[in-house]
Formats: C-alpha cells, structure tokens, sequence
C-alpha cells in the first residue's frame, strides 16, 4: 500500500506526474533520442507499485510506470529526490529497487524474463549532484582494470535530471509540467518572483477555467515551500500575467488567502511539519495544528469541527489543514477523516 504523502514536494510530484500527458512528455524530453523512438507511447500506463524503502520517505517519491518497447514489457522508474545533498549511493538504491521490481514478476510468472528498467532521477537539491550516476561508478576497481573486469560487474546508467542546476530555458514538457518544474526549483533556489515574472507566458498559455483546480495546488505548494509571503506571491503574480489570466490567478488567490493570518499560520506550521521534529516538538506542533484549525472552522464554517480534534493523529490534522485550504464545506474538510469521539473540541 503506498504511503500517505505529507512532504509538499512529494505532493506536487506525485499529482503531477501521475498525469499520463506530463510524464509522457517529460519522459520524451529527457530519455535519450534512441530511445524515445523505440518506445510505444500510446501503451505507457502507471502502476500502482511503489520500491522506495519506508524510512527514506521523507526524502525520496517515486513512479512506476509501464510500456511496450520494440514489443517486450519494459518500466520507467522515476525517482524524485529532494534532500539538500547528492546521494553517493543512488546508483545502488536504483539497483536495489529494480530488484524488487523483477521480484514480483517473477511471484506473477516464475517462467517470465525480466523487464527492461529504464531509472530516471529528478533531483531537487540546492547542491549541484556531483556523485555517480552508474553502478559501475561505485565499484572498488581501478579504473583501469575496468575492460578486464567487465563482464563480471552489473551496470546500468541512470538519467539524472538536477533540477536546480538545469538552464530555465532548457526545462521541457507540457505547459503544466513546464510551470512545476520551474517552480520545484525556484523554491529550492528562493527565485520564486523572478521564475514566476520568467514563465508568466506559460501561464498565461496554460490558465484557464479548466486548469484554475491545478493552479490552486501551484498555489498552496509555493506558500508552503517558498521564502515568500502569501501576499508577495499575489502581488508578482498581479504584476506579470495578462489581465484575464490575471484576474482568474487572484479570484482564486483571494480566496485561499481570505482568512489572513489564520490562514498564514497554518501554512507555516505545514512548513515545519515536514523539516523533521523530535517527539516532544512535534506533541507541540499538533498542539498548534489543533488550536489553529479550531480557530479556522470558526473563521470559516462559524462553528467548531464535529469531531474531537484530539483524538486525530498528525498525519489527520496534516489532511484537515490541506483541505482548509482549498474547500469550501465542512463535509469536504471532514470527509473521509475518522475520529475515535463525536464529541465536539
């Protein structure tokens, strides 16, 4: 079962590129020429599976997907990495997931061949990645002994996306994953008015009434990630889009933002949810979660939560606040969310 999601990061890249057209168009942007021709595109489908080992969570995503090439089964993992450093090892914790990959092929059909695995890293840190980006690489060999040794080591190069280092005019895909790639690393790199005055074009190209439910998300994932204040991002935002994207942009900022302080609060303690806490500190941040989201139901709903707050865990409270910031009925912050008392806090 996969993991319930808590990092912004993580968020924005799995409902991103779960989006059949924006990973099939980045995958076509960055996957070797040679490549992308022999893949059947129209067969390209995700997978519900998931290989990132549990206690690497909070740094690591991934998505699997599927797609016939030159006619066998062949997979596409793609690895989000978002820590501030390169990992020396990675070449390994791809090795290591592709594994588990072939594992359950084999439990499907012991009688079946392997499929093809084609890792994609898209790296997110502030440091440029100057670490292997082959197995081979993290091999104790002198280099060269390599031909001699050859046929004995496993190998396989992965392609590395290093998001914060990548030219802006360079970054590639459909309109929508252009704008989240672009953001990704403008939050890294504290340039979000500068990247949102460079990709207002994209935004105006791409905003619509259709695409307001995606902007929203764009939205709250840059106050919760950025440097930048919610009424600094509405102002850039006012100053560089054309007038009818613009006036669709602040209709539906002014509502997320309608609760002022409340409202930033929230978002700041969602910052500090997911910088890592000690046990103590994070029994103080639900605390605060708490009597913000009480103070946010009266604000907004004029009426406390029907359920007891207390009895939720972090990870609840985590959702509830998500939800605040984008619904408009209690039944739709509530949904879904179960509590151990009906009593009201």
């Amino acid at each position: 079962m996969a993991a319930v999601i808590h990092n912004p990061h993580d968020k924005l890249f799995k409902e991103t590129f779960s989006r059949k057209d924006v990973a099939q168009a980045f995958f076509q942007a960055y996957l070797p020429e040679k490549v992308v021709e022999l893949i059947d595109w129209p067969t390209l489908e995700l997978t519900t599976s998931s290989f990132v080992d549990d206690t690497l969570r909070e740094h690591e995503s991934d998505l699997i997907y599927q797609v016939k090439l030159a006619g066998a089964l062949a997979q596409i993992h793609m690895l989000f990495e978002h820590q501030s450093t390169p990992v020396r090892i990675m070449p390994f914790r791809l090795s290591k997931y592709g594994h588990r990959s072939w594992d359950l092929r084999l439990k499907d059909d012991p009688k079946a061949k392997l499929p093809l695995i084609l890792p994609i890293v898209l790296y997110q840190g502030k440091d440029p990645w100057n670490c292997a980006v082959t197995l081979g690489e993290l091999i104790d060999l002198p280099e060269a002994l390599f031909p001699v040794f050859k046929e004995f080591i496993p190998d396989f190069r992965m392609v590395l996306i290093d998001l914060t280092q990548l030219d802006q005019n360079k970054i590639q895909g459909t309109l929508y994953g252009q704008i989240v790639l672009h953001l990704m690393k403008a939050v890294q790199m504290n340039t979000l008015a500068e990247t949102i005055r460079y990709i207002a074009p994209l935004f105006n190209q791409w905003l619509n009434a259709d695409t307001l439910g995606l902007f929203q998300t764009l939205l709250i994932y840059s106050c919760q990630t950025s440097n930048l204040e919610p009424e600094r991002i509405k102002e850039v935002l006012i100053e560089t889009v054309n007038p009818q994207a613009g006036e669709m942009m602040i209709t539906t900022a002014q509502r997320l933002f309608q609760e002022g302080e409340l409202k930033g609060e929230l978002i700041g303690l969602k910052k500090g949810r997911t910088e890592g806490r000690t046990e103590g500190e994070l029994i103080g941040l639900k605390r605060g979660m708490i009597q913000l989201i009480q103070k946010m139901f009266i604000k907004k709903f004029k009426q406390s939560p029907s359920i007891n707050l207390m009895n939720l865990s972090v990870e609840q409270l985590d959702s509830i606040s998500d939800r605040l910031l984008t619904c408009d009925k209690m039944e739709d912050v509530l949904k879904g969310i179960v509590s151990d008392s009906s009593s009201k806090t």
